[in-house]
């Protein structure tokens, strides 16, 4: 039986952002208010407009509008059940339409802790070490500083933001699988209810000198098993999505705290290989490309620079119809911030720009098969070869401003360089989308045994040598130690990586 919303609890759902809705999703909205009071979404030609003072979008080329969750259903991809939990979980900034002038934001209501902790944290240990693959010796440390707990009506993990000794919000994540009820993704996730906005789950170790910025928490703590050179001098921190204001919330928060160098060795993007985090990343990597000397950030996605061994195989097929060999890592460039390599015509590129693979921003992305792709493919491979192998005038797209090109061209070039030294090609299903899942596969290539924990003791005795003492024979061959001696000596050099600031 579906759940009953009440006429306030719609209302107050509606009363979210809607300009915080629209960045969530992916859209960002021109600065300039038109005589009627609607600002454009970039890229779309003016067709979708918001209007600050109602709180409402309109699509003019669909000729419907309407309030946040009707935009969620637009243009968000969701039915009415998912765009309610949507606003729920992302707890968006209030605003006060009940008076004739422009929308004035509401005082965000507090954060109140309402979960009850259970004694036994043996499910949310389990979830993480055994289904996750994450070190047991992390997870002991952040349930010990209260980093995460495990709550007791649903046994789901909570990941708390913290402020000091304060708790501010969290995310949540559920410990049992149903892809029924829960979709592809498979478990709860959602974000406890007035978490404070735009900041999120972190912890560090030593004095940070670089900061690491996850889209999740168990992403954040699964780089942190398999990577022996990021584990001191460090901070991470999880957005619970894409969110800039809370990189930038968390970085201010660790100075005001004593670190002042905490990204003077850089910020480590490291969100999901996907169209929605390689736009997130295209923001920063054209902040670099503009940045005289580069800039700070870096570039941290799983397989960002692998390409399917499928796309590869349909340039050099367009190439040898041609009769002709060249360097096609220019064009892959262009095809990864495009769409992805998907086949689907969504773009991965916060400019907006499209032209040979991807499309205006819509509702529902078209969705293309490989022979449509291939085709896309040679007629890109052919108008490339007939401007002189120019990437400039290939990419000129004149349904677009030539701001838009050319920002677009700047982060190419830019990976253009990085992939003449990085590329790598794998086939698709090797391909990791999120560090999770290259744990899992490290995990599963080292052979670990699954424990029984139907007995919470046995659980207790084993936790504490479980996956991590296996990844720990991979981290030292990675570290180049390669006998007993050395690794003693690297054992004690490192014994202090798990000693975390507890402010």
């Amino acid at each position: 039986m579906f759940k009953k919303y009440s006429d306030e609890e719609l209302r107050l759902l509606n009363s979210s952002d809607i300009f915080q809705v629209a960045n969530s999703i992916g859209l960002t909205i021109n600065d300039r208010v038109d005589r009627k009071g609607f600002q454009r979404a970039d890229s779309l030609d003016g067709k979708l407009a918001f209007n600050r003072s109602t709180n409402t979008f309109y699509d003019f080329e669909r000729q419907k509008g309407g309030k946040p969750l009707d935009f969620l259903m637009t243009w968000g991809e969701k039915s009415f059940l998912e765009a309610v939990e949507y606003l729920k979980d992302n707890n968006f900034v209030k605003l006060d339409h009940t008076v004739m002038k422009p929308a004035q934001a509401l005082r965000p209501e507090p954060f109140v802790y309402r979960y009850q902790i259970s004694s036994d944290k043996t499910i949310a240990r389990n979830y993480l070490v055994n289904e996750r693959k994450i070190s047991a010796s992390l997870v002991d440390k952040l349930l010990q500083v209260r980093l995460i707990e495990q709550e007791a009506a649903h046994n789901n993990i909570l990941f708390h933001y913290k402020k000091d000794t304060r708790i501010v919000g969290a995310s949540v994540q559920g410990t049992y699988i149903s892809f029924d009820k829960f979709g592809k993704r498979g478990t709860y996730k959602g974000i406890a209810q007035n978490s404070e906005t735009n900041f999120g789950f972190h912890f560090s170790f030593g004095k940070p000198t670089k900061f690491y910025v996850f889209e999740a928490p168990i992403d954040a703590m699964s780089y942190f098993t398999f990577n022996p050179k990021a584990r001191r001098d460090v901070m991470y921190g999880a957005m619970s999505g894409l969110k800039p204001e809370t990189v930038k919330n968390l970085v201010d928060y660790a100075r005001s705290k004593g670190n002042p160098d905490v990204v003077r060795d850089g910020i480590y993007i490291s969100v999901d290989n996907d169209a929605a985090g390689v736009a997130f990343w295209s923001e920063y990597a054209k902040h670099n490309a503009l940045t005289e000397g580069g800039g700070k950030f870096y570039n941290n996605i799983p397989d960002f620079y692998s390409v399917p061994h499928e796309i590869l195989s349909l340039y050099q097929e367009a190439a040898a119809r041609r009769g002709v060999d060249f360097d096609l890592t220019p064009l892959l460039a262009v095809h990864k911030f495009e769409t992805n390599f998907a086949q689907e015509k969504r773009l991965a590129n916060r400019e907006g720009y499209f032209k040979f693979f991807g499309e205006k921003p819509k509702p529902h992305p078209t969705q293309i098969s490989i022979d449509e792709l291939a085709q896309q493919v040679d007629r890109f491979v052919g108008e490339y070869l007939k401007n002189d192998k120019d990437l400039h005038k290939t990419l000129d797209n004149l349904e677009l401003s030539p701001k838009v090109n050319q920002n677009f061209a700047l982060i190419v070039q830019d990976l253009n360089q990085t992939y003449k030294k990085r590329l790598v090609i794998k086939p698709k299903k090797d391909i990791q989308k999120d560090w999770n899942d290259v744990l899992k596969k490290r995990v599963q290539k080292l052979q670990n045994p699954v424990i029984n924990v139907s007995n919470p003791r046995e659980l207790e005795r084993v936790l504490e040598n479980f996956d991590y003492q296996q990844i720990a024979k991979e981290d030292l061959k990675a570290a180049g130690i390669t006998n007993r001696k050395e690794s003693n000596e690297y054992e004690r050099a490192h014994r202090h990586e798990l000693e975390m600031d507890l402010e």
